[in-house]
């Protein structure tokens, strides 16, 4: 085929394209006429590059896929590490990869402009060959430097969106100071008639998921603490941050049924605050409510517990809470200070 029959076929193509996609997608038959008066040249033109666009699509393509594949793998990391990055990362592989695709006419307009004018001069050679061999080194370089610069943009990306990682004094601070100040420094405060205490539970035996978390309260008179409006969970995160307390569990979970949060006492939520992109049920095994460290001041995160983590227990009025006190010195337990738990 010679480059004027493929310009021919590619021009066609293109116009009958352009033309199909503007009848079938324009709503208002008014504007047809203008639309395909501009429709048609433009698919002239895109339909010219593309037919002489396929070695440089293919050599474009290639390297989109080999960027968007370390993006992608980096994306995936901050992800896993920071619980952020893997959508934007998509975004950034979509776009490459469209980029790719949506401009290789333009090169193929300057490919078959001189390949018509060489062929009738009588040189009927082809610009642009594919190049033979593997990679340069220069080449391996190259991927090496990217793909460090794209691991350094997501790690600044999940800095500059870790709100946790400043000090309260450099980030807008949700909780009110004279709220602030009222908060208990132990791990026991009360609330509106309620009563809660944060326990570890590496320090009691009987302890080892979200469930047994949930026993345990019921057992001493109480429950995992269920939040139901945002002035208590203003409070609530407020003293937990006072105790330097760090992914703490409370009394939500959906392992039953898939996005429906309850409590196992009092049913169906009514009030939840969850973190933006959240609740996410990462890997399929997130059902339990928590303040994740990592959330925006306040918000909610859904996570699993591990082998040590944190929890609340609440009492409803001050006599529930006295009958746990009384029982924790007839059987002179202690429970020490709260610490950072493993989630």
């Amino acid at each position: 085929m010679t480059a004027k029959q493929q310009a021919l076929l590619g021009v066609i193509g293109g116009v009958l394209i352009t033309t199909v996609s503007i009848i079938i997608g324009l709503t208002d038959r008014s504007a047809l006429w203008p639309t395909l008066a501009i429709g048609i040249p433009m698919g002239i033109i895109y339909g010219f590059g593309y037919a002489f666009s396929w070695e440089i699509l293919k050599k474009w393509l290639s390297s989109a896929a080999g960027a968007s594949g370390t993006i992608a793998f980096w994306a995936i990391i901050s992800q896993l590490l920071f619980r952020r990055g893997l959508f934007l990362g998509l975004i950034i592989c979509i776009f490459l990869i469209a980029g790719a695709i949506g401009l290789a006419y333009l090169p193929g307009i300057f490919i078959g402009i001189r390949r018509i004018w060489r062929e009738s001069q009588g040189d009927g050679q082809q610009p642009f060959t594919q190049q033979q061999g593997g990679w340069t080194k220069t080449q391996y370089l190259i991927l090496v430097l990217f793909s460090l610069l794209i691991f350094t943009g997501f790690i600044l990306f999940a800095q500059m969106n870790d709100t946790t990682t400043r000090g309260l004094g450099t980030t807008p601070n949700p909780i009110p100071q004279e709220l602030w100040e009222k908060t208990s420094l132990s791990n026991t405060t009360s609330f509106k008639g309620k009563y809660y205490k944060v326990f570890n539970s590496s320090e009691i035996s009987t302890v080892d998921s979200w469930e047994a978390a949930s026993r345990f309260c019921q057992k001493h008179y109480g429950q995992l603490a269920i939040i139901e409006s945002t002035e208590e969970n203003t409070f609530i995160y407020a003293w937990l941050q006072r105790q330097n307390a760090k992914d703490v569990y409370f009394g939500l979970t959906d392992k039953n049924s898939e996005g429906i949060w309850r409590s196992l006492t009092k049913g169906k939520a009514t009030y939840l605050n969850w973190a933006p992109g959240e609740p996410n049920n990462e890997f399929g095994r997130e059902h339990y409510v928590l303040f994740y460290h990592r959330s925006p001041p306040g918000f909610w995160n859904d996570g699993t517990p591990g082998k040590n983590f944190l929890f609340i227990c609440q009492w409803d009025n001050q006599a529930q809470f006295k009958a746990y006190t009384e029982s924790m010195k007839a059987k002179s337990v202690e429970v020490h200070k709260p610490v950072t738990s493993d989630i």
